[in-house]
């Protein structure tokens, strides 16, 4: 917030262009341009002419804080002070240098002074309210910015800072509130733009902090906070490539915004560009060794890889800087080698109570709060207690879906469904044989989370003539394209069946062209997307040749693992038990009308089965997919390709047999579950 500036009326009568009055008048010129550092030069030689002048101290203290100088501020504006000790605005400014300075008890007073003189100034309450605010007392700080507003309802600053101040406290709904209020009084605040665009970046909307993002950066293309949040925004929603424009960006604007290069490392390891993004974090890290977020990121990236150990060892770093890091509890919590101490232990109860000092918490860090909880709980062999951190994490997981109109609505589910059904039908197929790309081969896993599809893929990954392609939205996005193609950008079903056959050819090349460059020539590729089974259909129409392997587990065991799972994407369904019920039954429908239908073979994988007799199963998976036998299937669990999925750190060890009847450990708990799927305890 620039200081407020109060010129004195001076006569007009005519001055020789060396006097005082003529050097404060051409620097009060350029002031008002924004060009600081000349008006210092003509302020100051003003002074030399009227070296009392209160006003000429004043202003030249005001040029020298614009130009950044606050110390030197500070000292000509308690000369102008001296020489004028009832004029409220100087002492208003000093508070301003002085908050700028953290000096928040000399600003506290400065303005408890210009009170005194002038107790409704609104400037001095919300610089007051500033001061509070450093000195951690909160409370008076908040009652100041109400002064401050009540004095002036068109005071935008003291509305900003009072959002900031909710921020604090962990009152979102209030501080956007607040930063909406300073935006409608003035359209071109930026500042209180892109802390709207955080606070709604906090709590997941991320349509409303892209729009305030692009407000702010109509006003200032180049403001980078706006570009860095903006930047987040797209990361957050899946667009990468965006957000990683948007990152360098900033970094050419200021190369050594930290947290930039961080989020950079991080899309890039998202799009798994691993060596790129591993540079980008140890570059953080050799400018800042105690940089928390660039030791988490880094850990995430290691884990992606398969480089488990030294990941962990990241996280723990990151807690050693950040102990109230739920982030990096999180990761560790969820990698099968949950160790925490007793300061750990300490620190995760007093975030559970809200009593961790400057923490808030919000809905997304209080799930994996009590996702790590149960992971405690388990590890310490108290089920019940586990059970009942997740159905909290749930129960907040639910309302956070439903607030941000991602809730699940399973009769809507079942029709869309028996859409799919209807529309794929036997006729179709018959009237379309032939079409797409009958020469590719491609291998798509398929199935309900958390049946095995992650495990599938690492065992036929670790075969020399096999590249797993992780779970990829390709085969999402061709539905869209089909479905704009088809006529009907919004129904894909309708747009799908009006599509020629040179149109899905079309289609079906760019797929594989696309996957292609992913791998050597010659190499089969597997896309492992568990919901590609509501896609098999137009799977189907566009390889006639693919590959389909579904997994199949006991729908107990996948009811019960989907519910003490915080899926990283938002399947809304998986928050409650009745409703992943409804989903397994829908799921169990499609596949059974997909095996009556398609003019593909579904090779069924199951994960019982394998847990029975791990060689023998990769030995038919190996031959469904007709290739000869390498025995480095059986160390799928030692390979190094990149994981990205809820089961990243199980499939790092031979088959996880604990977790096949796991369900009876909790039956008493999955009376809904077992209801929705009509299957006994």
């Amino acid at each position: 917030m620039q200081p407020q500036t109060f010129v004195l009326n001076r006569t007009s009568e005519t001055q020789p262009d060396n006097s005082a009055e003529s050097y404060l008048k051409r620097g009060m010129w350029l002031h008002q341009s924004g060009a600081f550092a000349a008006a210092e030069k003509e302020y100051r030689r003003a002074l030399k002419r009227a070296p009392e002048r209160a006003d000429i101290l004043h202003l030249t203290g005001l040029a020298v804080h614009q130009s950044g100088r606050n110390m030197e501020a500070v000292k000509l504006i308690r000369r102008a002070i001296k020489r004028a000790p009832r004029e409220v605005s100087y002492r208003v400014n000093q508070a301003i240098v002085l908050n700028a300075l953290g000096r928040w008890r000399e600003a506290k007073d400065s303005c408890r002074a210009a009170l005194k003189l002038e107790p409704s100034h609104s400037e001095a309450w919300n610089n007051l309210g500033r001061a509070l605010a450093g000195l951690g007392e909160g409370n008076a700080a908040e009652e100041a910015y109400r002064a401050a507003i009540a004095a002036d309802a068109g005071n935008a600053a003291a509305h900003n800072n009072l959002g900031l101040l909710h921020i604090q406290s962990g009152a979102a709904d209030l501080a956007a509130e607040h930063f909406r209020n300073a935006i409608c009084i003035n359209p071109r605040f930026t500042t209180a733009l892109t802390n709207l665009a955080s606070v709604y970046l906090h709590t997941g909307l991320f349509k409303e902090a892209e729009k305030a993002c692009n407000q702010a950066l109509a006003v200032a293309p180049d403001l980078v906070p706006a570009l860095h949040s903006l930047g987040t925004v797209k990361s957050a929603q899946g667009r990468h490539r965006e957000a990683e424009a948007l990152f360098e960006k900033v970094l050419a604007l200021e190369p050594g915004h930290d947290l930039a290069r961080v989020n950079l490392g991080s899309v890039k390891s998202a799009a798994g560009n691993h060596a790129e993004a591993e540079a980008q974090f140890r570059d953080t890290l050799g400018a800042d060794p105690n940089s928390s977020e660039a030791h988490l990121n880094l850990g995430f990236c290691l884990a992606d890889q398969g480089r488990l150990n030294e990941a962990i060892q990241c996280f723990r770093r990151t807690l050693a800087l950040d102990p109230a890091n739920i982030e990096a509890y999180y990761a560790i919590a969820t990698s099968n080698q949950v160790k925490f101490d007793e300061t750990d232990r300490t620190n995760l109860d007093a975030l559970a109570l809200g009593g961790y000092p400057g923490v808030g918490l919000n809905m997304d860090q209080q799930v994996k709060l009590q996702f790590v909880l149960a992971a405690v709980a388990f590890a310490d062999g108290d089920r019940k207690l586990g059970f009942h951190y997740c159905r909290q994490g749930n129960e907040i997981r639910k309302i956070m879906f439903d607030t941000g109109g991602q809730d699940f609505d399973a009769d809507h589910h079942d029709r869309q469904i028996e859409a799919v059904a209807q529309t794929f039908n036997q006729e179709f197929f018959e009237a379309r044989a032939g079409w797409g790309a009958p020469d590719a081969r491609p291998i798509f896993i398929v199935g309900m989370p958390r049946s095995g599809t992650t495990l599938v893929e690492r065992i036929i990954d670790a075969h020399h003539m096999v590249q797993g392609l992780g779970e990829t939205d390709d085969i999402a996005k061709l539905v869209q394209r089909a479905a704009y193609l088809g006529g009907d950008k919004d129904e894909f079903f309708a747009g799908v069946s009006e599509l020629g056959q040179e149109q899905i050819s079309a289609l079906a090349h760019t797929y594989v062209r696309d996957v292609s460059q992913q791998a050597p020539a010659g190499v089969m590729l597997a896309d492992k997307m568990p919901f590609n089974f509501i896609n098999l259909g137009f799977i189907a129409l566009l390889f006639p040749c693919a590959r389909i392997i579904h997994c199949s587990r006991d729908p107990r065991d996948i009811g019960l693992s989907c519910y003490l799972t915080n899926f990283v994407q938002p399947h809304s369904w998986s928050c409650d038990l009745a409703q992943i019920g409804r989903y397994i039954r829908a799921h169990d429908r499609l596949i059974e009308h997909w095996r009556s239908t398609l003019p593909v073979e579904i090779f069924d994988w199951n994960y019982e089965n394998a847990v029975a007799g791990t060689e023998a199963e990769a030995r038919r998976l190996v031959e469904f997919l007709g290739l000869p036998w390498d025995s480095a299937c059986l160390d799928f669990h030692v390979g190094a390709g990149a994981v990205q999925s809820a089961s990243k750190w199980q499939v790092r060890q031979p088959i996880y047999k604990s977790s096949a009847g796991r369900w009876q450990n909790f039956a008493d708990n999955l009376l809904p579950l077992f209801a929705a799927i009509s299957c006994e305890p």
